[in-house]
């Protein structure tokens, strides 16, 4: 096997005692070449010796195809990706990543930042053109920023922006019939928010509202190394979040209110039949808080309580 490296292994394959006596100089750096059965170069890595005498990837480390094509250069500080890393991908890989129909050439030019082997600052790839095909912004590991993925005419084909690692805002895509970019949901940490205002028939009671819907989470992380993105799922958790208002058979406003995350919060009222308070009061993060205060249909003051209001047998269900 030695016969096949040149420069550092052969060093390496008698370490021993001489590996312990270098501990006091784990600075210095060996370059090791691997050459294939023709005797071409197929990578080089720099290595060197940590405190344990064990030999590390450390310093610039190169990759090359029997053709003498680079693959992917990048460096290493001790055993952890650091730096600007940048990867060619041949019609096979770029493949898995845009379909041939899209019109991007291969290679593709895959360049990603790394800080403590995580992706931290951009992953952009470009096409044998110079053509966009995808950017993204990360932090330590996470998506943090915007992500965003063109198509073969340099049109945006899908935007979405990240706040550690979960979608936060607008979602951009663009119909493959039509051609135009259209907001395709709308997102806070993670959450999908979705309306909650059916069409009722004239004569039935409704409800309008926003729930959030999720959150949305990786399965896998982003992995630049195989050239694979993260796969992101829906979770269903439900909740009510921001203004809240029903109202009755007959058009009344029977509740209003505010949710933040699924809790109550801020000033809830309920109102009779006719449009007169039945009752009124605040929540501060889903508990009641301050003077509550309670009516009968004809606008007569029943009862009066200050939080912590145990006493109350029935809690409106506007509020579970």
């Amino acid at each position: 096997m030695c016969a096949s490296l040149a420069v550092g292994v052969c060093a390496a394959c008698g370490l021993g005692n001489a590996a312990k006596a270098e501990r006091d100089n784990v600075s210095a750096t060996d370059t090791v070449l691997e050459r294939n059965s023709a005797g071409s170069v197929i990578s080089q890595r720099e290595l060197r010796l940590d405190t344990d005498g064990n030999w590390i990837r450390h310093g610039q480390w190169r990759r090359w195809d029997d053709r003498g094509q680079l693959m992917e250069s990048g460096q290493y500080d001790n055993s952890r990706r650091t730096g600007r890393w940048t990867k060619w991908l041949g019609p096979k890989q770029a493949g898995l990543l845009v379909p041939p129909e899209t019109g991007f050439a291969a290679p593709l030019i895959s360049q990603a930042d790394f800080l403590a082997d995580r992706l931290h600052g951009e992953w952009v790839i470009f096409d044998a053109g110079g053509r966009h095909v995808f950017r993204g912004e990360f932090h330590h590991g996470d998506r943090h920023g915007e992500l965003t993925w063109w198509d073969g005419q340099g049109r945006v084909a899908w935007r979405q922006s990240y706040r550690r690692g979960r979608p936060e805002g607008p979602r951009l895509t663009r119909d493959r019939i039509s051609g135009e970019t259209a907001v395709a949901g709308e997102y806070l940490d993670g959450y999908r928010v979705e309306r909650v205002a059916p069409e009722t028939p004239r004569g039935e009671a409704r409800t309008d509202g926003q729930l959030l819907v999720g959150p949305e989470l990786p399965i896998h992380g982003d992995d630049f190394a195989n050239s694979r993105f993260a796969r992101y799922q829906l979770q269903h958790e439900v909740l009510k979040h921001g203004a809240w208002r029903q109202w009755n058979s007959a058009g009344q406003l029977v509740m209003q209110g505010q949710f933040d995350r699924g809790r109550a919060c801020g000033r809830f009222e309920w109102r009779h039949a006719n449009g007169q308070l039945a009752a009124a009061g605040d929540f501060e993060a889903g508990q009641y808080s301050g003077e509550w205060r309670w009516w009968d249909p004809a606008g007569v003051q029943t009862a009066s309580r200050d939080a912590p209001v145990a006493a109350i047998s029935a809690r409106p269900a506007a509020v579970k």
